[in-house]
This record gives C-alpha cells, structure tokens and sequence, in this order.
C-alpha cells in the first residue's frame, strides 16, 4: 500500500512458479517477473520476451 499511495499506481501481485510466471511473461500477461532461476532468464531475455536481467537478491546453499 506504501508504494501504491506514493507513486499512486495500482499493483496486481501474482505467485506462481518459475514455469508459469516465465509463461505470463511470454504471453504479456505481466510487466514483470522474479523468478530463481538464473537461466531461465537468461533465456527468456535471449529469446526476445524479456529487455533486461536485474539481480536484486541472491543466496548460498551451505550442507553442515
């Protein structure tokens, strides 16, 4: 709501998973995605439904 009333915008959230949301993408169903997978995006983009990849998060898998 912060956002909205700032910039005054309306945001629609959707959740799905990386296969649906890259799908959504391709059909222009959203404006954008974040999904966590560092290919599919690469790939999204290379093939012309994406215009730029822009990480803003990342983690490290640790096995103890």
């Amino acid at each position: 709501p912060m956002f909205e009333e700032k910039y005054n915008v309306e945001l629609d959230i959707m959740y799905a998973g990386t296969g649906r949301a890259l799908e959504y993408g391709k059909r222009g169903d959203v404006d954008i995605i974040t999904i966590h997978s560092k290919a599919h995006e690469e790939q999204f983009v290379a093939e012309g439904y994406g215009v730029q990849r822009v990480p803003f998060a990342y983690n490290y898998f640790l096995i103890v």
